[in-house]
């Protein structure tokens, strides 16, 4: 709050507003921008403005708006770079919020031909004005297209009578670099004594509210989708192959998302990681297709608490692939999680059949596709995700189900849409629960997928699996819940 003195009443006022203090190694970076632009301009950090005037002597197109489904895709794009990086900030959520007030927020936009490379959200209250927050994909690194978003917020904020122009909060401690870089465009920066309010109380309380009651309500809504696709599948799966329940299934998921892609804008889609969705969508493909041939034979039970061995073969697999450092903690949780699933299949007591293997390498195959979202997540945006996610699938699912097409009855052909629709819902309440909670926060809510399944399995196919099933999937999920919350922690 750079426009209150750091005064006891101006404590006593905020606090009076529902914010609190927290210790942090926090400093707001301002900038004056009394001085004419010349001398501003001359002021800067040497690297950074040889960088702006590379940046203004490229090719380099900046829009200016106000609001609108820029400042979505901003935000989206914003919160999934966020979260891949596990770097603390304003929620997309905010911004969004803040862009709904008439002149809230002007966002700045770096476009190379018709593609946004960078973007920036800049909100104006009274003489000062804010900068919350950025994104930049690896086109506009290389062009030096943040440096120039910014200055371009300067020109345009001094031309407007803004006095300051606050570039926000910057950690010393936490964040060096981001500090340094920050204070580069700064000609001073004000420490509010030895704490500062936290951030996260600028949203209210009704907004924090519905968060906790959003994040939860999304993820029953994905679990409702998911029991009720893989019931279809299985009273579907003996007459129709997976190749072309699968297919279907894509094609209705295609039909919903392609229309609101559209609506949003082909910009919004336009991403330079075309192989990285592919092969993400093989992946998947390849996941979605064991889950279905497995369902057919499998309990639905059984099958539902196999599918949550995913996270245990995504922290192995992000150890292998992304080399990150797991501690002994989540080692002691993946260990567990793998007695779980041996409790489930009971080998040497139990058949393990080809239906229940296919189901544990469809969970492994999963967790590839996921490594490949965490790195996607680091320039596209969660719609990216989903929508190429379909749409690459649909060619790759084609071809082998035109090899096993069955003309399908018009009853068979109801119920195919209805995987399709169950399918994307699914994909969709996940995605919804994520971006509206953390993955500790909603993760519990995922096991309800297990009585679901129960019920459905129950009450269609007389099949509500054995005890071992409900005691294994129980320490498996624990284990994944425990893996979850170390996430939580890390981010």
């Amino acid at each position: 709050m750079p426009e209150l003195p750091d005064t006891e009443e101006s404590d006593a006022l905020l606090r009076r507003c529902g914010f609190r203090r927290m210790a942090t190694g926090y400093s707001t970076v301002l900038i004056d921008l009394s001085p004419p632009l010349e001398t501003l301009r001359s002021s800067l950090y040497g690297k950074w403005r040889n960088a702006l005037v590379k940046a203004e002597g490229g090719d380099l197109r900046v829009g200016v708006s106000a609001g609108g489904d820029i400042l979505h895709d901003l935000a989206s794009r914003y919160d999934a770079f966020r979260k891949a990086r596990r770097f603390s900030g304003p929620e997309g959520a905010l911004v969004r919020a803040l862009g709904r007030e008439k002149g809230g927020v002007t966002v700045l936009s770096a476009h190379r031909a018709d593609r946004v490379v960078s973007g920036i959200a800049v909100a104006r209250h009274g003489n000062s004005a804010t900068y919350y927050i950025s994104w930049t994909g690896d086109e506009g690194r290389e062009a030096n297209a943040h440096n120039l978003l910014l200055w371009r917020a300067v020109e345009l904020l001094k031309a407007d009578g803004v006095k300051q122009f606050d570039l926000g909060g910057v950690d010393a401690v936490h964040a060096p670099g981001v500090a340094r870089s920050s204070w580069d465009l700064a000609a001073r920066r004000s420490r509010l004594r030895a704490a500062i309010f936290e951030e996260s109380v600028l949203t209210d309380a009704a907004s924090r509210t519905r968060s906790h009651i959003a994040g939860p309500a999304w993820m029953i809504f994905a679990g409702l989708g998911w029991v009720a696709m893989v019931s279809l599948v299985r009273e579907l799966s003996a007459d129709y192959s997976p190749f072309q329940l699968l297919f279907f299934r894509n094609v209705v998921a295609v039909c919903l998302l392609l229309p609101l892609a559209l609506k949003r804008g082909a910009a919004t889609l336009r991403t330079n990681r075309l192989p990285l969705h592919t092969l993400r969508s093989a992946f998947s493909y390849c996941a979605v297709l064991a889950l279905y041939f497995g369902i057919a034979t499998v309990p639905l039970p059984e099958a539902t608490a196999l599918s949550f061995t995913q996270p245990l073969f995504g922290t192995v697999l992000a150890v292998l692939v992304l080399h990150e450092v797991v501690g002994l903690a989540r080692w002691c949780a993946v260990a567990i999680g793998f007695a779980g699933i041996l409790i489930i299949l009971r080998p040497g007591f139990a058949d393990v059949t080809l239906g229940t293997l296919a189901v544990l390498g469809s969970a492994i195959l999963y967790a590839c596709a996921n490594i490949c979202v965490k790195r996607l997540m680091t320039t596209d945006t969660p719609q990216q995700a989903v929508f190429y996610f379909n749409l690459i699938m649909l060619p790759i699912a084609l071809v082998p189900a035109l090899f096993f097409w069955v003309a399908p009855t018009a009853g068979d052909f109801a119920l195919m849409i209805g995987v399709g629709l169950a399918g994307t819902a699914a994909v969709w309440g996940y995605v919804k629960a994520f971006d509206e909670a953390d993955v500790s926060a909603v993760a519990p809510f995922d096991f309800l997928r297990l009585p679901m399944a129960s019920l459905a399995a129950l009450i269609l196919f007389d099949d509500a699996g054995d005890l071992w099933t409900w005691i294994g999937s129980a320490v498996v999920f624990g284990s994944a819940m425990i893996l979850a919350r170390s996430e939580g922690r890390k981010s």
